[in-house]
């Protein structure tokens, strides 16, 4: 990353922890910066007899800039191609339009 033509060099810390998450929670911008809520789904006890219910948790809420929406959205295209290469997902081609154009 550069700013105002300086280098920035990425420093780690173990003391950070790490959230699990498996769902989405509310995504908008405004107020020009991205507001992003990400949850983890616990399910209730189960009950043979009825579907499995759950609730849904908010585990962390990330707000960020414009150019960090950048970096995330690049990120998070290497992923899917990896995800697809693993053939853990697969694209799918946007159609081609048939019939006369208008």
């Amino acid at each position: 990353m550069r700013l105002l033509g300086k280098q920035i060099e990425y420093t780690d810390r173990i003391d950070v922890s790490e959230i699990f998450i498996n769902s989405m929670g509310k995504c908008f911008f405004t107020e020009g910066v991205a507001a992003i809520e990400l949850c983890v789904t616990r399910l209730d006890k189960p009950d043979p007899s009825k579907p499995p219910t759950g609730k849904k948790y908010p585990a962390c809420r990330l707000v960020l800039t414009p150019s960090a929406v950048i970096e995330l959205f690049q990120s998070l295209n290497g992923i899917m191609r990896a995800m697809e290469r693993e053939g853990i997902i697969k694209a799918n081609p946007i159609p081609k339009p048939t019939g006369a154009q208008h």
